[in-house]
């Protein structure tokens, strides 16, 4: 292994398992509003789904992100349209259900029926997960 190839896997090692630390962590907030997981459970859980994000992301993702590490552009995946959209819907449906609690407890909407918090709240959501699928990468591709 040439020094530059092991420079390259500890500088991306170190942020891929940062990545699965957050995303483990997102997983495991969305496990416990569901089910109700207790505190020493969680902790067992987010630990086990934290390694194999991680395990996962050393063996696949470090080898793909060569090129994005050089500055060089990465290989571009195409997906079709119906499959990134029921992507953002059921992501949205997701966020809204973890989400709903936070906005349950707001002061400010208090008063306000949660079908309309629910449905702000999926719209929002909607909204954003859009902008970052679509306007983003049309805007990335204008360079």
């Amino acid at each position: 292994m040439r020094l530059d190839d092991l420079r390259y896997y500890f500088s991306v090692a170190g942020l891929v398992v940062a990545s699965a630390g957050f995303y483990a962590m997102i997983f495991m907030g969305g496990m416990r509003q569901l089910f109700g997981i207790e505190e020493p459970l969680f902790w067992v859980f987010f630990w086990m789904t934290f390694l194999v994000f991680a395990i996962f992301g050393l063996v696949y993702y470090v080898p793909r992100l060569r090129n994005a590490y050089r500055g060089e552009r990465v290989e571009d995946k195409y997906y079709s349209l119906r499959a990134v959209w029921i992507q953002i819907v059921v992501v949205s449906m997701v966020a809204t259900y973890i989400f709903a609690p936070y906005f349950k407890k707001n002061d400010l909407l208090a008063g306000i029926s949660d079908f309309i918090i629910a449905g702000g709240s999926f719209l929002f959501f909607v909204g954003l997960f859009c902008y970052l699928s679509f306007y983003q990468r049309s805007f990335r591709q204008r360079k």
